[in-house]
């Protein structure tokens, strides 16, 4: 379900997520490099999953979710 779980086949889970850590340093940021201003990587989870609710996508998921999910691309 991390492909189909959007409101249009154009959002979902996975593009969101692909779209957090593409863009700008946040890749960086979670990796812990310099953009990181002490931020842990559930706090950084829990900020994509901000972002999920606002692309209204319903499955629901937890920052445990988010942190495996990125450890498997």
């Amino acid at each position: 379900m991390w492909h189909n779980d959007g409101p249009t086949e154009d959002v979902s889970y996975l593009i969101v997520l692909i779209d957090w850590i593409t863009e700008g340093a946040n890749y960086d940021r979670y990796r812990g490099g310099g953009g990181q201003a002490g931020e842990t990587k559930n706090v950084l989870a829990v900020e994509i999953l901000r972002l999920i609710s606002l692309k209204e996508i319903k499955t629901i998921r937890t920052a445990k979710d988010i942190t495996n999910n990125i450890s498997t691309l």
